[in-house]
């Protein structure tokens, strides 16, 4: 093969490396999931808020 035929090399380099890439996928995943779990705990909260309040006045 001649120096013609040599296919090109990629003279650019991908920004991030796979383990880059696997640790700001773990992070994400994480805050995700920590969002999630925040949600459902501040809805059960509004929820217990609203069934005191009703047991209060049916007092």
């Amino acid at each position: 093969m001649s120096e013609s035929e040599e296919p090109a090399k990629r003279t650019g380099r991908w920004p991030l490396s796979i383990g880059t890439f696997l640790a700001s996928f773990l992070l994400l995943a994480l805050l995700l999931g920590w969002w999630a779990d925040h949600q459902r705990l501040a809805n059960e909260l509004v929820d217990a808020k609203f069934d005191r309040e009703l047991n209060l006045r049916q007092i």
